[in-house]
């Protein structure tokens, strides 16, 4: 699979958008979900998002994203305020990548008595400017990342101006 996709994006000029979400082993081990069939709770089986397994697949293209942290933060684009609310920030980029960055947090969960219960987060480091998307031109093909769902699981009207750019302006 890694190799058919670096074959059809360099030579057949395929365009791929990769939308990640948060990804820690750390938060992994302080989350539960409870089950409504089964009246449990149960951990994760991964995060927000299998970041090891894209990172894998972004591999031929020199991207990743990193592997531990959820970020937070509000991002700017062609003057949307759009929130990033919980995913994973760029590791790696090649250098002609056209990268987008902004002031992001790293978060943390509050364990508490309750902690199945209810999650607390909190911010974890001081705000940093850091990427959050990248746009590629890889041979024939293009690749664009992003590192948060949580703009495209709703209908949020500030997520279109990106969401057409990513589809036109970027050429996929």
């Amino acid at each position: 699979e890694i190799l058919k996709l670096e074959n059809d994006v360099k030579e057949k000029g395929i365009n791929v958008i990769v939308i990640a979400d948060w990804y820690s082993e750390e938060h992994l081990n302080d989350i539960h979900f409870f089950d409504q069939e089964t009246k449990r709770w149960y951990p994760p089986e991964t995060g927000g998002s299998n970041v090891p397994a894209i990172n894998k697949l972004l591999m031929p293209f020199g991207i990743s994203f990193r592997t531990q942290g959820v970020f937070s933060g509000i991002i700017f684009y062609k003057g949307c305020r759009l929130k990033f609310d919980s995913g994973s920030v760029l590791d790696k980029y090649p250098d002609h990548a056209n990268v987008y960055f902004s002031r992001l947090w790293s978060i943390r969960t509050i364990k508490n008595k309750n902690a199945r219960k209810k999650a607390k987060y909190v911010a974890d480091t001081e705000e940093e400017n850091l990427p959050f998307m990248a746009s590629v031109s890889s041979y024939k093909g293009n690749i664009i990342v992003f590192g948060d769902s949580s703009c495209f699981q709703g209908v949020d009207p500030s997520c279109l101006p990106l969401l057409k750019d990513m589809l036109v302006d970027f050429g996929i």
